[in-house]
């Protein structure tokens, strides 16, 4: 799903599911996107799409870590403070991200979904 008002991102979101429960995570992703704290979006557009199992790779998730901060000043300077320069810098020149964004951290240039296979 990818919800846009005046042509820039709102929401956006994934799923897979099988063909029975698609309708209800449509519903899910439409409700988010209406109901999102960026405001109500003027388009939204939800995609089925088939994907083969053979083609889904499971991954083990990366561990989540809480940084307690109590300003966006604060949140900054600790993200500014974990990261490497390069990646920092390659985070601070994103504008209006559709969607999510993968940094190679070696180079400290976004990964295309072409190359992840």
């Amino acid at each position: 799903m990818r919800a846009t008002r005046d042509g820039r991102n709102i929401s956006g979101a994934e799923r897979l599911s099988d063909a029975t429960t698609a309708p209800d995570i449509a519903r899910t992703l439409v409700a988010r996107a209406l109901h999102h704290p960026r405001g109500i979006p003027d388009d939204i557009h939800v995609t089925v799409r088939a994907v083969h199992p053979a083609d889904i790779r499971h991954l083990t998730a990366l561990p989540v870590t809480v940084r307690d901060t109590t300003t966006p000043a604060q949140a900054h300077a600790e993200v500014a403070r974990l990261l490497s320069p390069g990646v920092l810098a390659a985070l601070l020149g994103v504008v209006d991200l559709p969607g999510a964004l993968l940094i190679d951290a070696a180079s400290t240039s976004p990964v295309s979904s072409s190359t992840w296979g």
